[in-house]
């Protein structure tokens, strides 16, 4: 990955209309205009040079159903969820990233939250943190650093682990680590049974384990392999049957949300707009190019890629 971004080789995105951002400029400029709010028009205006089209009549609408905004007198206001999220502080809703949980950690000498972690002490005590000795104390809440001169540090945060989806680009950057082509796509014999590293990342697997249910995820290698190797006569059928992919897309649209990063406020939208930019983020299209070019072909312990894939592959 490094080399890559050495030679600007960057990762490409999938376009959409990402309507969580209009929902997300929806929340903070009617929270802007307290106590009046705005007139649809005024809401209506910042997406119509962007987003030309009904696109943003029918998120106005479907806020109001589920009472994230009220109409009152021709104007629109908060709604009580989203007026008692902006009382508290706004949780994110200014911006379209969103602050994850945990309790803040803050820098006594700024007032900056530098991070949020999980747990809560039961005393003050100096750890290190960004190569830097400090006082943590535990006060209404937060976690309050103040700088200390050098010397010897007890202990460090424990930060919680977490899993992220595996994207298209990623998978690909694996892939060129263990010497294997673009296309590539190769199974091996397991004590488990048969692995197909396909290298499509979580979205791409999430259809094909659901398409084709001979295919189970690999815990460890989430977006790189799947237990189970297609024939190539089953992928070029899937090709062509591009009502079953569309379906598909349909069906798990929830499910694939949160590997295309579609942002915090997707949740808002109504699900025909949701599905809308599922489908236009995965890229039915580049799926079925995908498969159509991928080499099936089986590695085995007397192939020059076998010590190197061992480096991938989960412990028994």
């Amino acid at each position: 990955m490094l080399l890559a971004a050495r030679d600007g080789a960057f990762e490409s995105e999938g376009y959409a209309h990402r309507w969580s951002v209009f929902v997300q400029q929806t929340a903070s400029f009617v929270a802007q205009g307290r106590p009046r709010g705005r007139r649809r028009s005024d809401l209506l205006a910042l997406a119509k040079d962007v987003w030309p089209g009904e696109t943003a009549n029918v998120v106005l609408d479907h806020l109001l159903e589920v009472e994230n905004l009220v109409e009152n007198q021709g104007r629109f206001i908060l709604g009580e969820s989203w007026a008692d999220a902006f009382d508290q502080g706004g949780h994110g809703m200014h911006a379209n990233l969103r602050t994850s949980g945990g309790v803040p950690v803050v820098d006594a000498g700024t007032g900056e939250v530098i991070a949020r972690v999980g747990g809560q002490p039961d005393m003050t005590k100096d750890i290190a943190l960004g190569g830097q000795r400090w006082d943590v104390s535990y006060v209404d809440g937060e976690f309050l650093l103040k700088a200390k001169d050098a010397g010897p540090v007890r202990e460090g945060f424990e930060y919680a682990s977490r899993s992220a989806p595996t994207s298209l680009e990623y998978a690909g950057h694996v892939r060129c680590g263990l010497g294997l082509g673009e296309l590539d796509a190769p199974f091996f014999d397991s004590p488990d049974g048969p692995i197909w590293l396909h290298f499509g990342g979580s979205a791409y697997q999430t259809l094909l384990c659901r398409i084709l249910p001979s295919l189970r995820p690999v815990s460890a290698l989430g977006g790189l392999a799947v237990k189970g190797t297609p024939t190539r006569s089953a992928l070029d059928e899937l090709i062509v049957q591009e009502d079953v992919l569309c379906g598909t897309v349909d069906q798990v649209f929830a499910d694939l949300e949160p590997m295309l990063a579609v942002g915090p406020y997707q949740r808002d939208l109504p699900d025909q707009c949701r599905k809308k930019i599922v489908a236009d983020l995965v890229g039915i299209q580049a799926f079925q190019n995908w498969l159509k070019t991928r080499r099936l072909w089986r590695i085995t312990p007397n192939d020059p890629h076998w010590n190197r894939l061992q480096v991938i592959l989960p412990e028994r």
